[in-house]
């Protein structure tokens, strides 16, 4: 009898073994029929145009894409490395939860309201500009161009560096602290031998995600590059496709840069990963001199004042715009609903694509013949090397050609999302997916659990919470997304972010700064809950 239901169990964990992996199958296919049709439709618009005459134009823009992702890297760097030491060497004082927090909100919020927080610091008519004229001097600030571009990039990606590099001080060994000591090293010494070894394994992966980063930036070239001198690939697809109609330019531009992102991607070391949650500190077994902590904490004030003054000055500005006329205005509702929906399905696909994926993914690791393993796996990385834009030009020139109508938009913009969100989805379940499966398939099994059954009963509960991260962390990415939609954006068709951007092209800067305020305060609860979510499943 216990052999019976032994043999039972095996039978029933291979039929759930075999529809896992055709589900991560034919998941792997749609997404590969979703990116071949746009890549298709891109080379055949692409291989149509002047070649020679496209690329001598696509190569200046190319090469200032490189430059100016080269010069935000660095100074990211600069900042972000002092800042991360600063607080590895004050690993305990009051505010450190709130500094580090304030370092997190850039990660999740919006690129059109990093923006306009920016011009309402630095703008012509920004606080800075006020303040100036206060004080009776003539300074105008001028944020568009290259340093616009430069102080944007270090706004989002100085915060992510410094949680990278910190995570990595967190995790030198105490005993090497202990040893260090016992050694009688100095403050020069102890960064030398433990902080520069931490930063010579990770800053090759960090550099490589930054700039990785930087040379996909969109929206941030688009309202701060100032003019053609300014303007990077993707922002000239846009240029090509909205105002000149030329629809074989934007194909080679598209092809241009889904080659140097591909070719980046490829040539990277491992990227980093990095976990949200604030980090209090480690004991440390060393002694900091006052002038160390002193300068440290100049260090993480003046880091801290460079991530939150744009906060609190857009904060203000949104405070003071007239929310009774804003709140009356019907588009505002129309652009609310229309970025609810679309984040929804996209997190939604997201999430049912990352757990198909994550599922085949175990299924087949004991598997060696196959193919499939590495394809799965590369899922996540294929798509961080293709844009957004990249697919929505693709598909913007497909259905040109075809002829299809663009009722469709809605639904390839809703696509284009969930592609864009599925990597970070994989990287919060597929863990957790695992650690389950391991831990309760064969039980599952042996107690007849399968199907929508099992489901409900088994799988929903323990994968709860990172379900539910995973998701909020989607919805976030898609309501404050201004990428595909101004590709696809119609009258019926307006986002949230593309109506800010509406309103800033319009010079209603006062209206902008409210909407701005509006969907900060959305996604950072959403992002909240995410985190608050993720929390409550690692405890």
């Amino acid at each position: 009898m216990a052999a019976s239901n032994g043999q039972v169990t095996k039978v029933a964990l291979k039929f759930q073994r075999d529809a896992r992996q055709v589900a991560g199958l034919a998941t792997l296919g749609a997404i590969g029929l979703f990116v071949a049709i746009a890549l298709g439709a891109t080379i055949v618009a692409g291989w149509q145009g002047e070649w020679t005459k496209g690329l001598a134009s696509a190569n200046q823009v190319a090469l200032f894409t490189l430059w100016q992702a080269l010069l935000s890297l660095l100074l990211s760097l600069c900042l972000a490395v002092p800042v991360a030491l600063a607080l590895d060497n004050l690993p305990s004082f009051f505010g450190r939860r709130l500094i580090l927090l304030i370092f997190t909100i850039p990660l999740a919020l919006p690129v059109i309201v990093a923006i306009m927080a920016l011009l309402a610091l630095l703008g012509r008519n920004g606080m800075m500009s006020q303040i100036s004229q206060i004080l009776g001097l003539e300074w105008k600030p001028d944020i568009y161009g290259l340093k616009g571009i430069l102080i944007a990039h270090a706004f989002f990606n100085m915060p992510l560096a410094v949680r990278i590099i910190l995570q990595r001080f967190q995790a030198i060994p105490p005993e090497q602290w202990k040893l260090a000591e016992s050694l009688q090293f100095n403050a020069w010494h102890r960064f030398r031998t433990l902080h520069v070894a931490a930063l010579h394994a990770l800053l090759p992966g960090l550099s490589g995600l930054i700039f990785l980063l930087c040379v996909g930036s969109y929206s941030i070239i688009l309202v701060l590059g100032g003019g053609p001198k300014t303007t990077t690939l993707q922002v000239a697809i846009y240029q090509a496709m909205s105002f000149d109609f030329d629809l074989a330019r934007a194909a080679m531009l598209t092809l241009v840069q889904l080659t140097i992102t591909v070719t980046l991607l490829l040539a990277l070391p491992n990227l980093p990963i990095i976990h949200l949650h604030n980090q209090l500190g480690t004991r440390r077994y060393h002694h900091i001199t006052a002038l160390i902590k002193k300068i440290s904490a100049l260090v993480i004030a003046l880091g801290g004042t460079f991530v939150a003054l744009p906060l609190v000055t857009v904060i203000v500005a949104g405070l003071n715009t007239n929310h009774r006329k804003l709140l009356s205005d019907p588009h505002l509702w129309q652009a609310l609903a229309t970025s609810a929906t679309i984040g929804l399905m996209s997190a939604l696909l997201a999430v049912s694509a990352a757990w198909a994926l994550s599922a085949a993914s175990y299924s087949y690791e004991k598997t060696r013949t196959s193919i499939a393993p590495a394809l799965l796996r590369s899922v996540p990385l294929a798509l961080l090397a293709i844009p957004s834009l990249v697919l929505g030009v693709g598909w913007f020139l497909f259905v040109m050609k075809t002829g299809l109508p663009l009722t469709i938009a809605p639904v390839l913009i809703v696509l284009a999302n969930a592609m864009m969100a599925l990597p970070f989805a994989m990287q919060i379940i597929q863990p957790h997916l695992r650690e389950h499966f391991y831990t309760n398939d064969r039980l599952a099994s042996s107690l007849g659990l399968r199907g929508s059954t099992r489901f409900w009963l088994v799988d929903l509960p323990i994968m709860r919470r990172a379900l539910i991260t995973a998701g909020l962390f989607a919805f976030a990415l898609s309501l404050g997304d201004l990428g595909v939609v101004t590709l696809f954006g119609t009258d019926q068709i307006v986002t949230l972010p593309a109506l800010i951007f509406q309103k800033m092209g319009s010079y209603r800067s006062n209206d902008a700064a409210g909407l701005a305020l509006y969907l900060a305060f959305l996604t950072g609860l959403i992002t909240h809950l995410a985190l608050k979510a993720e929390r409550n499943d690692r405890t």
